[in-house]
């Protein structure tokens, strides 16, 4: 009697991704996850280009949208970054629909922080955006935006258009993948046009009947003739300079009254500050240079406590950062140098980059900064790459603390310059110096790049012998990994996961041996070493991850391309 024949084993998936840039398996499609606290992902439908996710978050639920995150970057930002923005002012990922689980690119697109933070749902109290019924009778047709009133009109559908005129005025081709935004009225060009533009910065537009004056991107006056509004607008101009100008002189014979009066109030050590009163009611110092508290007090400015007691400063008809104030930066962050952020003392705020500023933050209430014991007894050091989402780490044996705290504090310095924050401040000149000898720029460099003598693959360690057996190895770790901690998790060799689950269930310490020597030549053998760097390096060498039906009942949300998620091999981080 003839036994059944042995099903053969599968073949691994191909190791370059199919030409749409999907990857390989049946739907619903379930996507390894790279640590323990990483999102459930599973991709549920691929139609018109357009991939359907259903994803489960793993924590604690907050009020904050729902976003999909993957290696630790939303999937919005990742999509966006395929299109990168082309102004250095639009910096924010926005989805044009609001909704943020719909991650197409047709409906990301990059915006100005303060676009973003004017994109927000509102609830408006009529059928028209913008458009507001007041007076005390309730007759009054008047246009808002963001709070400042842009005139009065005798009917709805002007006020819309001149309410959609200053938001394009405000926000110009940010809006228009945001159509919902705006009122959107039939025949915008003939019933809205330019009509004259002076090189003061003031324009005039017909809107209707409507001649508007427009400065600022506000309407400052509205006319019934094209005369009317170019002679208002000459006693704008007229009346804004003289107003600065007396303005400048009041200012100036005030400022002269107190630095006579010798006004300014100073703390016990002899520091200009001015009042910040905060929410609970008491007082805090907000300390000047004597040049800045005599113009802001000249000025009638005022301080207000925003989120963390950063102050606000009102003045001039605007509200924003005292710090960003007194030093322009642009898409920067003013940094306080001394960690004090009541302090604006010019010689107290610095322009940084954001990473540079992001490491001179100090969190937790760890002994030392980037470094942290083992339960060996050892210190590592953590050090987050310069415009990257990415760590490198170095581990130290016990009794080597100091060379820890020198590696991070040369890192930081190597990155951020001579205002980053490092664990020996009094150090920094020699440290500095020590960046200028060629030896230990290179040590710096090669730490930063990665380029330690260590595996390449996850969970091999420290490898003393030939690539064969490191390939050996790192085929163990994804059997094991997938013996031990289940199949949802990202492996070494991706593209090997149906030869993996195919020998699993046989797979044991007896075996181990047999069936990793088997992968072996399944998956290349030594031409597979030879090529190996390249392999696992090489980003269109993206595998798939196991088709798995979902239990999720999480929304699905929409993304582009799945070839934004990457689930190949290559250098790993640790499952927490």
């Amino acid at each position: 009697m003839t036994s059944p024949s042995r099903p053969s084993s599968p073949d691994p998936f191909p190791r370059q991704p199919q030409a749409s840039g999907a990857l390989y398996g049946d739907l619903p499609l379930t996507l390894p996850r790279y640590r323990s606290n990483s999102h459930f992902v599973v991709i549920v439908s691929r139609e018109n280009g357009v991939t359907s996710y259903e994803v489960r978050r793993v924590g604690i639920e907050n009020n904050d949208k729902k976003r999909v995150v993957r290696g630790g970057m939303p999937v919005a930002v990742l999509v966006a970054r395929q299109h990168p923005s082309p102004d250095p002012e639009r910096q924010y990922v926005d989805h044009a629909n609001g909704d943020a689980l719909d991650d197409t690119v047709a409906n990301l697109h990059w915006v100005t922080p303060a676009f973003n933070a004017w994109n927000r749902p509102r609830k408006e109290r009529g059928i028209y955006l913008g458009v507001y019924i007041t007076g005390a009778r309730k007759t009054t047709i008047t246009v808002l935006f963001r709070d400042v009133c842009q005139g009065s009109y005798d009917n709805k559908e002007t006020a819309a258009r001149v309410y959609d005129l200053v938001v394009r005025l405000a926000y110009k081709d940010q809006v228009d993948k945001t159509p919902r935004l705006l009122n959107n009225l039939p025949d915008p060009d003939k019933r809205v046009a330019k009509v004259a533009s002076r090189a003061d910065g003031v324009d005039i537009y017909r809107v209707d009947r409507y001649h508007l004056v427009i400065y600022d991107e506000n309407v400052q006056s509205k006319h019934d003739s094209l005369a009317e509004a170019q002679s208002a607008a000459e006693s704008f101009i007229s009346d804004l300079e003289k107003k600065q100008a007396e303005q400048r002189q009041e200012r100036q014979k005030k400022r002269e009254k107190l630095i006579k009066a010798n006004a300014i109030t100073r703390n016990a050590d002899g520091v200009a500050f001015l009042p910040m009163k905060l929410r609970e009611g008491n007082s805090v110092e907000v300390l000047l240079d004597d040049d800045t508290w005599l113009d802001l007090v000249a000025a009638s400015a005022t301080l207000t406590a925003s989120f963390g007691c950063r102050p606000w400063v009102k003045i001039d008809g605007k509200t924003l950062f005292l710090n960003r104030y007194l030093r322009a930066a642009g898409n920067d962050i003013v940094d306080h140098v001394n960690r004090n952020a009541l302090d604006h003392r010019l010689a107290n705020l610095e322009v940084r980059d954001r990473a540079a500023n992001a490491q001179n933050a100090r969190r937790g209430s760890g002994l030392f900064i980037g470094v942290t014991p083992t339960k060996a007894g050892g210190w590592i050091v953590l050090v987050k790459l310069k415009g990257k989402n990415r760590m490198v780490s170095k581990t130290f044996a016990v009794g080597e603390l100091v060379k820890a705290l020198t590696l991070y504090d040369l890192c930081a310095l190597s990155q951020h310059g001579p205002s980053a924050l490092i664990n020996s401040p009094a150090k920094v000149g020699e440290y500095l110096a020590e960046l200028e000898k060629t030896k230990t720029k290179k040590e710096v460099e090669d730490f930063l790049a990665g380029r330690a003598k260590k595996s390449m693959y996850e969970g091999v360690g420290k490898h003393a012998g030939d690539d064969r057996s490191e390939v050996h190895a790192a085929i163990a770790a994804d059997l094991w990994k997938l013996k031990t901690k289940g199949t949802e998790w990202r492996l070494n060799f991706e593209f090997m996961r149906p030869w993996y689950l195919f020998y699993l269930p046989q797979f044991d310490k007896k075996s181990e041996d047999e069936i990793v020597a088997k992968g072996y030549r399944r998956i290349g053998g030594d031409d597979f070493v030879r090529d190996s760097k390249t392999a696992v390096a090489d980003p269109a060498a993206l595998a798939s991850p196991s088709a798995a039906a979902s239990s999720s009942s999480a929304p699905s949300v929409s993304g582009t391309s799945v070839a934004a998620l990457p689930s190949g091999s290559g250098k790993r981080k640790r499952d927490e």
